[in-house]
């Protein structure tokens, strides 16, 4: 993402964006509104939010990954290196998901 704002190219998201805002007709209700709008700008507009995110060889960060996205996301950091992940890798990583409890952000 970093790469494709640097080149220009969100440039024409970007400018849809500033001509919504600027225009008469965008008036934020709630928080929850500008949230839609917000989103409907991403890469992923369109697509469910992640459920499981997979940080290969052990680290634990997110380096501005998919941030907006992850927030009701399950992280799981096997140590492994990802030309390492085979099969049994992936079926651990879901094996973990599955006993997790989601709460969704509820305590």
């Amino acid at each position: 993402l970093a790469r494709t704002i640097k080149s220009g190219s969100a440039r024409p998201a970007v400018s849809r964006y500033e001509e919504n805002v600027s225009s008469s007709t965008f008036i934020p209700f709630s928080t929850s509104l500008f949230m839609a709008f917000t989103i409907s700008y991403l890469d992923t507009a369109g697509l469910a939010d992640p459920d499981l995110i997979v940080r290969a060889s052990g680290e634990q960060r997110l380096s501005n990954f998919m941030l907006w996205q992850s927030a009701y996301a399950e992280f799981y950091f096997p140590k492994k290196y990802w030309p390492d992940f085979d099969a049994k890798t992936v079926d651990e990583c879901i094996s973990v998901y599955q006993k997790r409890k989601r709460r969704f952000g509820k305590i």
